[in-house]
Formats: C-alpha cells, sequence, structure tokens
C-alpha cells in the first residue's frame, strides 16, 4: 500500500477543462453536422475557434504535482518496488528516507 498527495492547483485545472471542452465541443460539432445534414431548416452555428494557449508545458512547468509515499510492505513480503518520491509534469525524483537515523524529540509550547 502507498499514499499519493496530489497538488491540484485550480488555474491548471481550469485550462485542462477548458482543452476539453474543445475537444468535446469539436465531437458534438461533427455528430450535429452529420445528423442534419441534407436539412433545410436547421443551420448548424460555425465551430469556435481552437486556443493557441497556453499550452500544457506553459502551464505546469517544473511544478510539484505530487508526493508518493510507501505505507506497507508487498503482501507477499520482498522489497517495495515503488519507493517514496516526488512527481514532477515530466518526471518522477526518486527519494531516499533513512528511517534508522530518526531520533525521539520533545516540542515544549512556551
Amino acid at each position: 500500500m502507498e499514499f499519493t498527495t496530489l497538488i491540484l492547483p485550480p488555474a491548471t485545472l481550469l485550462a485542462e477543462a477548458w482543452m476539453m471542452t474543445v475537444v468535446y465541443g469539436a465531437m458534438f460539432h461533427v455528430a450535429a453536422t452529420e445528423y442534419f445534414a441534407g436539412r433545410t431548416d436547421v443551420t448548424l452555428p460555425a465551430y469556435s475557434d481552437v486556443p493557441t494557449g497556453p499550452e500544457p508545458h506553459q502551464l505546469l512547468q517544473d511544478e510539484i504535482l505530487g508526493i508518493r509515499h510507501p505505507a506497507t510492505t508487498p503482501p507477499g513480503g520482498g522489497e517495495i518496488t515503488r519507493g517514496f518520491g516526488i512527481a514532477f509534469h515530466e518526471r518522477f525524483v526518486p527519494m531516499d528516507i533513512d528511517y534508522a537515523a530518526a531520533y525521539d524529540s520533545v516540542i515544549v509550547d512556551g
């Protein structure tokens, strides 16, 4: 088992949703054109222009998109194959945590 935390910036989600609406809009426009072909009593609106930007790599750049952390060992035992790390748009950076170097501490308020 592993924990995965995703970081979902609203601006990026809105931009990706906008890109998906363009694709769905094109699909429905083509479907309507084929469905109403030959009918003179129906006028289809013109299809809207395709946006030219921003592109996904401009939005995502080097933002951290998520963090993965194994919580248990595999059910059959053995080594963990998917270790801790940080996910970026185009790469994953593995990290090694030395749990043996941990030590106890006490936090005192005031």
